[in-house]
């Protein structure tokens, strides 16, 4: 298996667990926001859903350039670090709209087969 094989892999259980954790909430709970200055649940996922959007056209347009350009290596390592939170950009944050969590689940599905 392949390098990238694996990580796609790791980003399918990945989901699909986030699936599982949250099958019995209503949209209710997934929209309760427990801590001032935190997101909901709803919120949360809809941020993926915006994060994997962007990250989908930005390789297209890349893929759809004739300009190549070498891309630097980044750690992504603090992204696992949940201790220390970054200020999403403003394209990324999230709604304080009420959401129903199908039709998030629809939304962040659909990004993958882009």
């Amino acid at each position: 298996m392949k390098k990238g094989e694996i990580t796609m892999d790791k980003l399918a259980k990945t989901r699909e667990d986030l699936w599982l954790s949250i099958s019995g909430l209503t949209n209710e709970q997934a929209n309760e926001v427990i801590e001032e200055g935190t997101w909901s649940i709803a919120q949360v996922i809809e941020h993926l859903h915006l994060m994997e959007s962007n990250v989908v056209r930005g390789i297209t347009d890349a893929l759809l350039s004739d300009e190549k350009l070498k891309a630097e290596q980044k750690s992504l390592e603090f992204v696992k670090d949940r201790t220390h939170k970054v200020k999403a950009p403003d394209n990324l944050v999230p709604s304080n709209d009420f959401k129903v969590l199908d039709r998030l689940k629809e939304e962040l599905t659909n990004t993958r087969k882009a």
